[in-house]
C-alpha cells in the first residue's frame, strides 16, 4: 500500500513538472527577453528604461498608424494609450524593475489580442 502511494506521488509530481514545462514553451514568445502572453497582456522584461520603452511604443504606434491618445513617462514608470483604426484601445505600460530592467505590458482591447500585441512589441523592438 505504501509503495503504491509513493509511486503515485512521484508520477504525479513528474507529470506536474512536464505540464509546467510544456506551458512555458507554449507561452514563451521571445526567450531572450522573457515575453509571455497571459490574461490578455503581453508582458516583456527588457534591459531598458521606462522612458525608452515609452519612446519605442510611441514610434511603434506611429509606424502601425495607431492614434496616440496620451503618453507619460518618468524614471519609474510610463504609459502610452492609443487607438487602432477600428477604435480598439491599446495600453502600453512600462515599469522599472531595478538593475536596468523594465517590464513592458501591452494590452489591446478589453480582453487582449495576442496577435496585435505581438505586432506592437515586434515593432517596438526596432527602437531599442
Amino acid at each position: 500500500m505504501h509503495q503504491s502511494f509513493v509511486q503515485r506521488s512521484v508520477f504525479l509530481f513528474a507529470l506536474t513538472l512536464l505540464i509546467a514545462a510544456a506551458g512555458c514553451a507554449v507561452f514563451n514568445r521571445d526567450p531572450h527577453t522573457r515575453a509571455i502572453f497571459t490574461s490578455g497582456d503581453l508582458q516583456v522584461i527588457r534591459p531598458t528604461t521606462p522612458r525608452q520603452g515609452v519612446a519605442a511604443a510611441v514610434k511603434a504606434m506611429d509606424d502601425l498608424q495607431f492614434g496616440i491618445v496620451s503618453k507619460q513617462a518618468d524614471h519609474e514608470q510610463g504609459q502610452v494609450k492609443a487607438r487602432t483604426p477600428s477604435d480598439r484601445r491599446i495600453v502600453v505600460k512600462t515599469h522599472n524593475l531595478g538593475g536596468g530592467a523594465t517590464r513592458i505590458t501591452i494590452r489591446v482591447g478589453q480582453y487582449g489580442d495576442e496577435q496585435i500585441s505581438e505586432t506592437i512589441y515586434q515593432t517596438m523592438r526596432r527602437y531599442f
